[in-house]
């Protein structure tokens, strides 16, 4: 697997732990009876952590990342493309001129007088 390949699965499993630790604040919010002080200060420290994490997995540098990568494999694979093409028509012109070419040589030339 590339490198893009690893880093494209690296940022998909800690967009979904941060999935994950969002959806569990939002469970416990949804299941307090009553708003207590103290369960809503965890809570808030459950939602910092969460927030560190996006920020420590700096998502927004390595999508930006993947994409000039997925970019740069592109304008590649379109250069090959083109010079296939211009490959194909250059064999193509070599193939025309040998069947314009006489099958034998019918001129003798003396090499010694």
């Amino acid at each position: 697997m590339g490198r893009a390949g690893k880093e494209t699965e690296d940022v998909s499993k800690k967009v979904s732990d941060l999935t994950k630790d969002v959806q569990n604040i939002l469970t416990e919010l949804g299941n307090l009876p009553q708003i207590d002080d103290e369960e809503l200060e965890k809570l808030e420290v459950e939602l910092r952590k969460a927030e560190r994490k996006v920020s420590e997995a700096k998502l927004d540098e390595k999508l930006a990342d993947l994409k000039n990568q997925q970019k740069s494999q592109t304008d590649l694979i379109n250069f090959y493309k083109t010079e296939i093409d211009r490959l194909q028509k250059e064999v193509e012109n070599v193939e025309q001129i040998a069947k314009a070419l006489p099958d034998g040589c019918f001129k003798r030339v003396e090499l010694e007088p």
